[in-house]
């Protein structure tokens, strides 16, 4: 009972994430005429979108687990309390740093952004997302857990969910603020500017929080080396394989297939890593085994959910000749053979950071997330190919 009570609560997670995906494809297709030919905007989408999903589901699991070790009391204003300081730090370096690389990608490519009004849009739009999503983490934590469901169950699925939601809407809306109230020539300042601060910033906290704020720190700075040299990977892959995707009816599910498979990954590793605070290794192998049935479990349903949606909603132009069946078939065995991936590469990376003395909540979720944003492309890509040879 407990069992399958935790595939359910992963699940309604999971089915919530979905919905949240849909409304993402109206809200893009309603502003997309607002920032049509702004390449600086839509070279930042895919990189914050994965930003928000790293930055907050890696707090999300911090909060998790402090509530469970009964380190903090189950409130929203507490655990934002709790995280301010170390989520500030964090979403102004990893954001300063992560556009930066953006810029130097589109000049190996020939691309020629302006790199005053890129740095100042993903800057805005980052503090205007921090200021939503670090109350709506700790609110969908403190309130699941106080209601007797394991946040980590769906957690990461809501979380990651918002995150993609409002990355596009806060870019738009930082996009008016660069445009019509800052003048053109103090582009270049004030994103020096902002650099500067968002650098201080991360210096000053270190330097200044407690013992539990400086870990944080330190150790998601060792991921950042990782999130850059892969996510990058994921837009190449996506790319690539464009046209076939597209031929097989399958593009418009790429987000929402790695977005769903990297919740259910990040769900395995959220519940190790409590698992994990708790006990140590003690009786760890009965833990994999139940994470692994419940994650397994949901990601049926979840999949079903996916292809039918999907199948309902093919763009004009796909070729897929299986018709139902054959592409039911397709998006459920590449969600199992993901998921499986996932849990593996979940579950190595949890307990390789632990058994490191470094905190899963702080390494495990954002490797998890990115590992899967590449990998769920590349997963999905072969089992259609298998599926349409046939």
């Amino acid at each position: 009972m407990r069992r399958l009570k935790g595939a359910a609560e992963i699940t309604a997670g999971l089915s919530a994430m979905y919905f949240i995906y849909s409304i993402q494809i109206i809200v893009f297709s309603l502003l997309y005429p607002l920032i049509e030919g702004r390449k600086e905007i839509l070279a930042l989408l895919p990189v914050m979108n994965d930003l928000r999903g790293d930055i907050f589901g890696s707090t999300g699991a911090r909060m998790n687990t402090s509530l469970n070790i009964g380190e903090v009391r189950a409130s929203s204003s507490s655990l934002v309390r709790l995280e301010a300081k170390p989520v500030s730090a964090l979403t102004l370096l990893m954001s300063t740093t992560i556009i930066i690389v953006t810029f130097s990608y589109s000049l190996t490519l020939g691309e020629r952004f302006n790199f005053g009004v890129m740095m100042l849009i993903g800057l805005i739009a980052t503090l205007i997302a921090t200021v939503i999503l670090l109350p709506y983490t700790a609110f969908i934590v403190s309130e699941f857990f106080r209601r007797g469901w394991d946040p980590g169950n769906v957690m990461p699925s809501l979380v990651t969910g918002a995150g993609d939601l409002i990355t596009l809407p806060t870019l738009v809306l930082a996009f008016f603020i660069v445009a019509h109230g800052i003048p053109s020539p103090a582009y270049p300042i004030l994103a020096l500017l902002l650099v500067s601060l968002s650098i201080s910033i991360f210096i000053a906290s270190i330097l200044s929080g407690g013992s539990r704020t400086k870990r944080i720190l330190k150790e998601r700075t060792l991921v950042l080396a990782a999130i850059i040299v892969l996510q990058p990977i994921a837009g190449i892959s996506m790319a690539t394989f464009e046209e076939e995707l597209a031929g097989r009816g399958l593009i418009h599910l790429v987000v929402a297939f790695i977005g769903v498979n990297g919740a259910l990954a990040s769900v395995a590793g959220v519940r190790l890593s409590v698992f994990l605070h708790l006990y140590g290794y003690r009786g760890v192998r009965g833990a994999l085994t139940s994470i692994s049935f419940d994650v397994l479990a949901s990601a049926i349903p979840a999949s079903l959910l996916v292809a039918l949606v999907g199948y309902a909603f093919l763009p004009p132009g796909a070729s897929f000749e299986v018709g139902l069946p054959g592409f039911l078939v397709t998006v459920m065995l590449a969600t199992m053979a993901a998921v499986v991936l996932g849990l593996t590469i979940s579950f190595s990376i949890a307990l390789g950071a632990f058994k490191l003395n470094l905190d899963p909540d702080n390494v495990a979720i954002p490797l998890i997330t990115t590992v899967m944003d590449v990998l769920g492309i590349l997963v999905l890509y072969v089992a259609s190919s298998i599926i349409a040879a046939i």
